[in-house]
């Protein structure tokens, strides 16, 4: 029985006003507003907009009482804007350029009763039959007051453009609370907004760019910085840029002259972004020179920045594939309407969604319905035995799967909804392909992905929007920069490598090229070369290897502006060779990990023939992301010693879900930084360079990257003691080549089963897990070796890189692995 829709208030994440409160609460003593010499810091604004809200709900104020607000360019104003929606009005737009007639219209066809303004300004607004209400001496007290208002609810009433007289003024344009902060969150998603920024308001209230002048730093924590009214002259403005370090400001053209001057850029040294506004269409600039860059962390919520590349070309092709092209806005509005389906049958802040979907046409609209919904997802792949994805779905504690009939498993006992049901389509149709007034808190869970246990289990860790948000947003940038081809997805989803293939392309507005679940892997070169090309790839070094013999060195030069490989080290002379032909900087080894959202940092790969057969490079640091070496005692090691590498800043995971003495063990107190922050320990071992380069040296313990999967040996183990014909089973990672891993396994049959064959042992164990865990060599063994202690000496087992004779029933026996090379 489909369980009734939960009872959602109004989420005060999803306004202005609620987004501004949570600054409020995050860091109440950071400066909000900044107006000539004075500051106002957010709980000022907090405390000020409250005590004026009350005295305005005491005067009449309220949803169906307009408050108009004809206010110069002071720290009052922003006060009376929050006020006047804390006190559950929307407020009327007003300027004193209008003529009194445009203004008595203005203020009677509205229904406004009381108006906001200067005290210079009281005979102006009484002219109109309205209140004169000044701030400053308008009575109320400190307390906390107002509820988040209903995302439908009017926020304010622009006057419309245009020729309006006071005998036919034109019709004022109602804007809610919704689409004012869709319109904020958009401009704080498009400029990469930060606490570090510093925006200028200095448009007046008739004007759209208000919104987003006023109020997107303030939704980012950072300040808005208040031009005089009496400085419309773009030399006073750069003048004021200057003093106070403005970092993003609109501008028109005389404007945008005076910045490109010498005295402009000499002034303006904070300056990294510019916004004009050409034939209706926004252009961001960096300074006043090229497209935006910065190197700043970001931490807009993957879905936010979605809508505001949907808003801002709602008709260009998002996600393409075999047989179907699904434009921005296309996208927005059926993840929309998934997001409702979902909120529907119970799911919120604190769910969790099984996805298992192939890769098309409604992927990423349920991924993002399930962020829009409030909740976090786990990826599956469909080519997962059932037995796996069964074990996936219990330890993620998943309540409600989203998947395809012939994918549905055998014995989940929660809802399912398939996407391919007649039913789930109808209602889906049925749904509203509005805007869901749901927010995501940015140290929420986005996603829980799993990675090898010791143990021979695999366990979930919950990567945060933030943790996403910053890589994403960075790979948007670096990676996607690099063209206008986007990118394509062609591994499981179930391994972050796939993250940023799926996600970058749409933040910088390109598309993503998904390839079908069962592609041939002969027709991978063919189909990428015929689709690019790309602005990026990411891929693991046995994908590019397998695409440099189908291209060769022309068409994998033509292949994309950057390659990017991760889950396997990239070395030897094929890697330096392809850096040769790729050219500087255009191959890429990332440094991944899960926990440490996707990947912390990246390193070119030398284009050196003779290079690279030595130790890998962790590489630079993304922004906002730290590595750090560290001995026993989390102390730095000196330069040249080995120590464990240790991931810091935003990207670090929440940890792994239900097993809090693991996240303990791993997620530790980052005591280099700020207060309550954790360090992941990643089990790598690495070493400082004289060059300040972290180099890798191997694990602390089992665990190997085998086709972008991290891999421990012992969840392959556990399926091989499974067999009833398996007494001892012992598996290990092995590199018959620079960046080939496989796994092999020893096995010691029972008594009597010394006839067992090998395929139906990898058969048995392809049906409880991924082909990826699957030992692709088996030694028969009469026993395992043991050291002194009594351990498994993995030393003492032979050479795994022999070929199986042939017609010995797929075993290689010891005899015949002892004549290998060691």
């Amino acid at each position: 029985m489909t369980p009734a829709p939960p009872t959602v208030g109004p989420d005060p994440a999803r306004t202005v006003p609620g987004l501004v409160g949570r600054e409020v609460k995050r860091t109440p003593e950071a400066t909000a507003v900044v107006a000539g010499g004075l500051r106002m810091s957010y709980v000022d604004l907090d405390r000020r907009s409250a005590r004026l809200a009350r005295g305005l709900r005491t005067l009449g104020a309220g949803p169906k009482a307009p408050v108009g607000v004809l206010l110069g360019r002071s720290p009052d104003l922003v006060v009376a804007l929050l006020a006047v929606w804390r006190a559950g009005a929307p407020y009327l737009a007003l300027d004193v350029s209008l003529p009194q007639p445009r203004l008595d219209a203005l203020v009677a066809d509205s229904g406004t009763g009381l108006v906001l303004c200067d005290p210079a300004a009281r005979d102006t607004v009484a002219a109109t039959g309205a209140t004169p209400v000044v701030p400053a001496e308008t009575e109320g007290t400190w307390a906390a007051f107002g509820k988040a208002p209903e995302p439908g609810a009017a926020a304010c009433i622009l006057p419309a453009s245009g020729s309006g007289s006071a005998d036919a003024p034109e019709d004022g344009v109602v804007v809610t609370h919704e689409d004012f902060a869709d319109r904020v969150t958009a401009a704080v998603a498009r400029l990469g907004l930060t606490a570090r920024d510093r925006v200028l308001h200095h448009a007046d209230l008739l004007s759209d760019a208000h919104v987003w002048e006023i109020f997107a730093p303030l939704c980012a924590g950072g300040a808005t910085v208040l031009a005089p009214d009496a400085d419309r002259d773009p030399a006073d403005l750069v003048r004021v840029m200057g003093e106070h370090r403005v970092s993003v400001v609109r501008a028109g053209p005389s404007l945008l002259r005076t910045l490109a001057g010498q005295a402009g850029r000499s002034q303006c040294t904070a300056l990294r972004a510019v916004v004009s506004c050409e034939g209706g269409a926004w252009q961001v600039h960096s300074s006043v020179e090229g497209p935006v860059e910065s190197a700043a962390v970001s931490e807009v919520p993957v879905p936010v920045a979605f809508a505001g590349r949907a808003a801002a070309a709602p008709a260009a092709v998002a996600v393409e594939g075999d047989g179907f092209a699904l434009t921005f806005g296309g996208l927005g509005e059926a993840s929309n309407r998934w997001a409702r389906c979902l909120r529907s049958v119970g799911v919120g802040h604190g769910s969790v969604v099984g996805v298992l979907v192939r890769r098309g046409p409604d992927l990423h609209a349920v991924m993002l319905g399930v962020w829009k919904a409030g909740a976090a997802f786990v990826p599956l792949d469909p080519a997962f035995p059932a037995a796996r994805t069964a074990w996936l779905l219990a330890d993620a504690g998943v309540q409600v799967l989203v998947t395809e009939a012939a994918y549905v498993p055998d014995g989940f006992d929660r809802r399912v909804l398939c996407v391919d049901d007649p039913e789930v389509a109808s209602a889906l149709a049925r749904g509203s392909g509005a805007a869901l007034g749901v927010a995501q808190d940015p140290d929420e869970a986005a996603y829980v992905i799993h990675t090898p246990g010791a143990a021979g289990r695999p366990h979930g860790v919950a990567v945060t929007h933030r943790g996403l948000a910053n890589h994403a947003a960075w790979a948007a940038r670096n990676l996607a920069g690099a063209g206008r081809g986007g990118g394509a997805v062609f591994s499981s989803i179930a391994c972050d490598l796939a993250v940023t293939g799926m996600w970058a392309p749409l933040l910088a507005g390109q598309r993503v090229l998904m390839l079908p679940q069962d592609l041939d892997l002969a027709e991978l070169g063919e189909r990428l070369a015929a689709a690019g090309p790309f602005s990026f790839l990411k891929l693991t070094s046995g994908q590019l290897g397998l695409l440099a013999r189908q291209l060769g060195d022309a068409g994998i030069a033509e292949l994309a502006g950057v390659v990017v490989v991760e889950g396997e080290a990239l070395r030897g002379p094929g890697a330096a060779r392809l850096g040769g032909v790729l050219g500087p900087g255009r191959l890429v080894h990332e440094y991944g990990t899960a926990e440490g959202s996707a990947g912390p940092c990246v390193h070119p790969v030398p284009a050196d023939p003779g290079a690279g057969a030595g130790a890998v490079s962790a590489g630079t640091q993304l922004p906002g992301a730290v590595i750090r070496v560290l001995d026993g005692e989390y102390r730095p090691v000196p330069v040249g010693t080995v120590g464990e590498l240790y991931v810091a800043g935003a990207g670090v995971a929440r940890g792994y879900p239900g097993r809090g003495a693991l996240t303990a063990q791993r997620f530790v107190p980052d005591p280099y930084g700020p207060p309550g922050t954790r360090m992941y320990r990643t089990g790598d071992l690495a070493r400082w360079t004289e060059a300040g380069v972290a180099e890798l040296l191997g694990r602390t313990d089992r665990q190997v990257r085998i086709s972008g999967h991290r891999v421990d040996p012992a969840e392959s183990e556990e399926a091989l003691h499974d067999h009833p014909c398996v007494s001892e089973a012992v598996v290990v990672g092995c590199e018959p080549a620079p960046g080939d891993v496989r796994l092999a396994a020893y096995v010691v049959p029972r008594p009597g089963a010394e006839d067992l064959d090998s395929a139906a042992l990898a058969a048995h164990c392809g049906r409880r897990l991924p082909g990826y865990l699957v030992p692709g060599s088996f030694t028969l063994l009469d026993e395992v070796p043991l050291d002194a202690d009594g351990r498994v000496d993995r030393e003492a087992l032979p050479d795994a890189s022999v070929a199986v004779p042939e017609g010995d029933g797929g075993w290689r026996r010891l005899e015949d692995a002892q004549e290998g090379p060691k």
